[in-house]
């Protein structure tokens, strides 16, 4: 999979997006519900844990760039996008 410097900025921004919402709930049920908290608590760490990279991955990168894998991939300044066949 391709994506491109917007790609991963958008992911980037629903990521603190979920990861506020996850500390919020985790706000209300700190005391009550110590299953869900776990298990939010687990699930914020791994988003922290993903945010990072993918930042990691735009910092590393110049221009735009994608990431395949686990790996940024600077495509080539000739290269043109294709048009979708009709």
């Amino acid at each position: 999979m391709n994506l491109s410097f917007k790609d991963i900025n958008f992911i980037i921004e629903a990521i603190d997006s979920l990861i506020e919402k996850y500390q919020e709930r985790l706000n209300e049920i700190e005391d009550t519900n110590e299953d869900e908290a776990s298990d939010l608590g687990n699930d914020t760490m791994f988003l922290e844990s993903l945010r990072r990279k993918l930042a990691n991955s735009l910092n590393n990168s110049t221009n735009t760039s994608a990431l395949v894998g686990n790996e940024v991939v600077q495509p080539s300044l000739n290269a043109m996008p294709e048009k979708p066949r009709s």
